[in-house]
């Protein structure tokens, strides 16, 4: 996903990324999250961040909740940590009026981490809204840098030839905040643009690309059941 006038997409060049896991409060609803989080768009944007960052706002789709306890999440990007410390700062010097508002309408205080950011592949068209499919995996033994560029670019080959729908792909490596008890090595994340797109793919590997992937990745990676979420772009700031 690339540049587009005043926002920035998933899958841009981003090096950090934080996350967060909410649950919406009793006798509220996303509703009243989306209005928080418009006013937050107009608090992004009217001067209170001096660095680039942009946010999306995660609700599921396919998630069982057994696994996974909580509504919605929230994901902002940056291109360094230092620009990440800068929000952070930022946050806690002109932020508490928003976080008092956010505080009222959900809870996010479960989860709140960081994760680098390994863009695999760009989208070609730029989109801001999709669905975003995330599994958890581990590497294997034998697994190395070198091993992974390879298959990435035998794979995205693949799925050129193929004609997969455009699309973003990345790791996620996990930084502060993952947990002592963090279970994985990295998350395999992708964002399709629509459903339709996000059937077709599936559609693909189910009758064919599924074993392409595996001959690839198989020996690399090993990558539990995928949850599908709904990205919507909450707003964020980028300066010219």
């Amino acid at each position: 996903i690339r540049d587009q006038p005043r926002s920035r997409g998933l899958g841009d060049v981003y090096k950090r990324q934080e996350s967060f896991q909410c649950n919406v409060k009793e006798g509220k609803s996303l509703d009243d999250v989306n209005r928080v989080n418009a006013e937050w768009a107009k608090w992004a944007e009217s001067g209170n961040i001096s660095v680039q960052y942009n946010a999306w706002q995660m609700t599921s789709v396919f998630q069982n909740k057994n696994d996974f306890d909580f509504t919605h999440g929230w994901i902002g990007f940056t291109n360094n940590y230092e620009d990440m410390g800068t929000i952070q700062d930022e946050w806690l010097a002109s932020g508490a009026s928003m976080q008092a508002k956010f505080d009222r309408v959900e809870d996010c205080t479960a989860v709140h981490s960081m994760n680098y950011v390994y863009l695999v592949r760009a989208a070609k068209e730029p989109f801001q809204d999709g669905f975003m499919t995330v599994s958890g995996c581990k590497l294997s033994d034998d697994a190395t840098n070198e091993k992974f560029i390879e298959a990435d670019a035998k794979w995205l080959a693949y799925i050129e030839e193929n004609g997969y729908s455009d699309g973003v792909f990345m790791r996620w490596m996990p930084g502060s905040g993952s947990g002592i008890d963090y279970p994985y090595d990295f998350l395999n994340v992708s964002v399709i643009p629509t459903f339709k797109e996000w059937g077709q793919n599936v559609d693909k590997l189910v009758t064919g690309g599924g074993a392409v992937s595996n001959s690839l990745y198989g020996n690399l990676q090993s990558c539990d059941t995928p949850r599908v979420y709904r990205t919507t772009y909450a707003g964020g700031y980028n300066p010219d």
